[in-house]
């Protein structure tokens, strides 16, 4: 079941993020660390109601940011479309329920929230370094667009998008 995040679930979003980050890390992806996401950023996503989770009973098992928010360094990349875009940030799955197709539930569910709002376009980005979810938006039908740098980690982000 999905659900919009309430701030009495923002220490349950923080061990799922810490466990991603551990897992990331340990695969050699330093995208995200101690200084982002940090709880701040998801109490602010939780104020203007942009995060989402998804839960089993009482345990939330996954959590996706998704707005209209686009970085700056989106406008040098070659968008396939010039649309009006929602932009999905922070996807984060409990670590033991990694592996679950959770990550694609989290996509599905963006995807359905655009067609709702009769948005039929995503945009997102993710690290070079992480292997996992270029994989997730290749796969869900996502394509590659271009690449960008932002100042807050060594590497590039590679940006995607998809018309639904």
């Amino acid at each position: 079941m999905f659900r919009k995040a309430v701030i009495e679930d923002i220490e349950e979003i923080m061990n799922i993020v810490q466990g991603a980050v551990a897992k990331m890390n340990e695969l050699g992806n330093d995208q995200w660390g101690e200084d982002y996401p940090k709880a701040q950023d998801y109490l602010k996503d939780i104020k203007e109601g942009t995060l989402f989770v998804y839960c089993q009973g009482n345990d939330i098992l996954g959590v996706i940011c998704i707005n209209e928010d686009e970085a700056p360094e989106y406008s040098d990349v070659s968008w396939r479309i010039n649309a009006k875009a929602l932009v999905i940030h922070r996807i984060a799955v409990k670590v033991h329920s990694q592996g679950k197709g959770i990550a694609y539930k989290l996509l599905g569910f963006a995807e359905d929230l655009a067609r709702e709002t009769g948005i039929n376009y995503i945009r997102t980005d993710t690290y070079t370094k992480n292997n996992g979810a270029q994989r997730l938006f290749l796969k869900s039908g996502y394509e590659f667009r271009g690449v960008i740098h932002f100042t807050r980690r060594p590497e590039d982000f590679y940006c995607y998008d998809k018309v639904l």
